[in-house]
């Protein structure tokens, strides 16, 4: 071929490439993987998987960057996307004026979100193609499904579905695919401890360390009974209602459970109160109790001064047992043997309560 020809067939070439159309960008798609598990207050430590969907995905079109999908499921795209809403900042560059070189100052910036109404929508239509439990009306997230830009490997993102005055949460997980996956296993799995952690992460646990000592005159108290398994527990949102005393008999046996009057959670320390006679009779007097016997009943003794004791009148007439616990206090009270008549000698006991994570 002599060198016309080459000039001419490259030129035919090049027409003919600018004549095709631009090969379209493809969407940027980011793998993750969605976890729903439910648990109530009332059988702590318990619940079940509502949803599992390990080919999920954040989807959005690098032309036009504000547009994109969340795909609870890439196989079926058509039937389980709903739009992502994106906000985007474009990187800031500065020139470096010794080497002429464009640098970033800052990073562009994406920041999506999915609108909670259809995201629920969605959610719930897909749960009953597999024949899960809805998530049932009126439950609104804690909070929007927003900054779902931060899933990098190893992390994710979870939102808890709340409704007022109810003991049952929902929690929504969303990430990286092997973090979710491993989560999924936790749940799945036979082994009961592994199971109960992870349906923790629903509540805000402390767990309680009871010292129970018998108090004689003229004596120190020694050998303490070493009371464990009870717990304070309280959902991890502000937003549910206050929380419950639980006694865990392990994965055979419901827990029994008391409200709180209150239960708060600030930094380290636990702030509660509970009533004092269901904790007195479910979980010292069994101990005290001699077996054929009828049950021991104990009574808190109440101090002259604030501050004396953790038994304190609360505002029904009765006794509660209240205070503040950290990792490095203790609350004490005693407690003695209902008997009859004022003169009457009863045994006393000193509880000592500690709290542990």
């Amino acid at each position: 071929m002599n060198l016309s020809k080459l000039r001419l067939l490259s030129a035919l070439i090049a027409l003919a490439t600018l004549s095709l159309p631009l090969p379209a960008q493809d969407y940027a798609d980011q793998p993750i993987a969605v976890l729903i598990t439910e648990s109530s207050l009332a059988g702590f430590a318990k619940g079940k998987v509502l949803g599992y969907f390990p080919q999920a995905v954040l989807s959005r079109d690098p032309l036009r960057r504000t547009k994109g999908y969340f795909i609870f499921d890439l196989p079926h795209l058509e039937e389980t996307q709903i739009p992502l809403q994106i906000k985007y900042e474009p990187a800031t560059k500065k020139q470096d004026e010794a080497t002429k070189e464009w640098k970033v100052v800052t990073p562009e910036k994406l920041e999506y979100s999915v609108l909670t109404e259809q995201f629920l929508t969605k959610l719930n239509s897909l749960m009953v193609e597999k024949k899960s439990t809805e998530v049932a009306a009126g439950f609104l997230p804690s909070s929007p499904f927003t900054g779902l830009k931060d899933m990098g490997k190893d992390s994710y993102q979870f939102r808890y579905f709340l409704k007022a005055g109810s003991t049952t949460s929902y929690l929504v997980e969303l990430g990286d695919r092997a973090k979710i996956e491993a989560l999924h296993k936790a749940v799945s799995a036979e082994d009961a401890a592994a199971n109960s952690a992870r349906y923790l992460r629903h509540f805000a646990t402390r767990n309680l360390q009871i010292k129970l000592f018998k108090l004689r005159s003229g004596e120190k108290p020694a050998n303490p009974r070493l009371i464990q398994g009870v717990t304070l527990s309280r959902h991890i949102s502000n937003e549910m209602p206050d929380g419950k005393l639980i006694v865990n008999y392990g994965a055979e046996v419901a827990p029994w459970t008391s409200p709180t009057v209150s239960l708060t959670y600030t930094a380290e320390k636990v702030n509660f109160e509970v009533l004092a006679a269901p904790f007195l009779e479910t979980i010292i007097a069994p101990l005290l109790t001699e077996k054929g016997k009828a049950p021991v009943k104990l009574e808190c003794v109440i101090g002259e001064e604030e501050g004396e004791t953790a038994c304190k009148k609360n505002k029904t007439g009765g006794n509660s047992i209240k205070g503040v616990l950290d990792a490095t206090t203790s609350l004490n009270l005693i407690v003695e043997k209902a008997g009859v008549g004022g003169d009457d000698y009863r045994d006393l006991y000193r509880i000592e309560l500690l709290v542990t994570k």
